[in-house]
């Protein structure tokens, strides 16, 4: 996931994903050119559990979303 693809799922502004990123909080890889970042999904839908904000995901390569349920919860029913 993109830099704005993460503040536009949680809700936040790009400058506080990229602080996250910055401190250690949100893993993410950096691109090559080394002004982008990247987030891998697993990571993406952790720090959101983290968060206590509810994500899914619609399949491997889909877009994280948010939900009415905490990703465990839906984990656990699987």
């Amino acid at each position: 996931m993109t830099v704005g693809e993460v503040a536009e799922t949680l809700r936040y502004t790009e400058g506080t994903v990229r602080h996250w990123i910055r401190t250690g909080k949100l893993p993410a890889i950096q691109v090559t050119g080394g002004r982008e970042y990247r987030v891998r999904l697993p990571d993406f839908l952790a720090f959101a559990e983290g968060l206590g904000i509810p994500v899914r995901s619609a399949g491997p390569d889909a877009e994280a979303r948010l939900e009415d349920e905490p990703l465990s919860a839906q984990l656990r029913r699987r």
